[in-house]
């Protein structure tokens, strides 16, 4: 079974601070695989899914810079769904990049099934992780 690869680089900033510009970078690439051709995909495939593995196996140790882009996210939330749009910066960073990554992953697994294994896994450690860091944080609402 695939495990958390902690030799990821994503290790070394646990709890940093990360600027919205690498956030939105991540966000793009993600994009761009959902976009890439079947052929670029096939030709890339042991460099694209390592990438996006860490990067998913990063975001719950992230700590987000709080930017411009989040205000109003909560008034176009409603207006998003009625639209079922695809996810813009009306949505917060950490969704926007969750959504992206967890998006390419799927896509590539779905187009080459022997990765399947591979990224569910990161799917569900992330997914894991994440509600592991919440309830050991020290929120009063969680």
């Amino acid at each position: 079974m695939w495990s958390v690869n902690w030799a990821s680089p994503f290790k070394e900033e646990i709890d940093s601070l990360q600027p919205a510009s690498r956030i939105q970078c991540n966000i793009a690439f993600g994009e761009l695989v959902v976009n890439f051709s079947d052929t670029y995909i096939s030709n890339s495939i042991h460099t694209v899914v390592p990438v996006l593995v860490d990067m998913l196996q990063g975001i719950p140790f992230l700590r987000f810079d709080r930017t411009l882009s989040w205000d109003g996210a909560a008034y176009h939330f409603a207006a998003a769904v009625a639209e079922l749009t695809f996810p813009s910066t009306d949505w917060a960073l950490p969704d926007q990049l969750v959504f992206s990554t967890v998006s390419a992953l799927l896509r590539v697994s779905n187009d080459h099934p022997n990765y399947g294994v591979q990224a569910t896994s990161a799917i569900f450690d992330f997914t894991f992780q994440t509600i592991a860091r919440i309830h050991s944080s020290t929120c009063k609402l969680c």
